[in-house]
């Protein structure tokens, strides 16, 4: 059945077939990748004086005011008529995601979520192939299989004790999560900015949330110095920057091709550990971070059917 294309669609993909990886996307989309694998650790870290739900919260309460900030100073217009879809977004990719990556952290290493929270790229080409039109051939799924592969690799390269329990399914739900939230925000991106959509999604996503403001007072009184800067590191980096840059690249990219890029996020937290404490990495992660890229670049490059 043929679908009718609107004229701004129309812009939109032929924006996205002319998609090019200049240096502010470039800068963009490492900037997440190394916030995002450092929110792993940054979560277990928190997990040790907060509840799953209390740490969303408390996370995103500080990410609020810190974009609102931002988008006040700059006299941005709130994208009132899509607020119904934004909110579906935050409470999807904000809210949900957290509360079940959170609880799933409590029993699995940050190594495990890190890789199962890998298999989100599989679920958004699906969905954007779905409900975006967007297409990938052969070559492309070859190289998802590739990323995926290499990211395991990497995973395992640093002994990060990857097991499979229960809680494993609440991080895949939480990947899931994420994903929906990855369609639901690319056609936004195509009417407003990147910082106006990741702010209204971040403020619904911890409206959804708030519940949880009945127990967090009592948790920040009781927590260890050491968890509450985790938080607060989670909020301004993995989450006001991370989201902001990654929304920044998601409009210019379609969301079958730009979540392979997360494949680099097992790596990013190995060369992390490799900076920060010191831990050189195994010769398998070199090996793991080259299959990835061979299986981002197979799907960027060749991977995407004519639309």
């Amino acid at each position: 059945m043929a679908h009718a294309t609107s004229p701004s669609a129309t812009v939109a993909v032929a924006h996205d077939k002319q998609f090019s990886l200049n240096w502010k996307t470039t800068l963009a989309l490492v900037v997440t990748i190394i916030l995002w694998g450092s929110a792993f650790v940054g979560i277990r870290a928190a997990l040790n004086s907060y509840g799953p739900g209390e740490l969303a919260l408390f996370r995103y309460l500080v990410a609020s005011v810190a974009l609102g900030g931002i988008i006040f100073a700059g006299k941005s217009r709130l994208p009132a008529k899509d607020l119904p879809r934004l909110f579906a977004a935050g409470f999807m990719g904000i809210g949900l995601y957290n509360l079940l990556l959170n609880a799933g952290e409590l029993k699995i290493t940050a190594a495990s979520a890190s890789l199962m929270v890998n298999v989100g790229p599989v679920f958004s080409a699906i969905l954007a192939i779905l409900f975006l039109h967007e297409r990938l051939n052969v070559a492309g799924w070859f190289g998802m299989f590739f990323s995926f592969f290499g990211a395991a690799t990497i995973v395992a390269a640093e002994g990060g004790g990857v097991r499979w329990q229960p809680a494993a399914l609440l991080v895949l739900a939480a990947a899931l999560a994420q994903s929906i939230y990855f369609v639901i925000t690319k056609p936004l991106l195509r009417t407003h900015s990147a910082l106006i959509v990741t702010t209204v999604a971040v403020w619904c996503g911890t409206i959804a949330l708030l519940p949880y403001l009945l127990t967090l007072p009592n948790e920040i009184k009781h927590a260890s110095h050491a968890a509450t800067m985790a938080v607060l590191y989670l909020a301004i980096f993995p989450g006001a920057i991370g989201y902001a840059c990654w929304s920044y690249v998601l409009a210019r990219f379609p969301v079958s091709s730009t979540t392979t890029y997360l494949y680099f996020v097992p790596l990013a937290t190995g060369l992390i550990g490799w900076f920060w404490l010191g831990e050189v990495p195994p010769g398998l992660t070199v090996l793991g971070g080259a299959l990835t890229l061979f299986g981002v670049v197979l799907v960027n490059r060749y991977g995407r059917e004519p639309h």
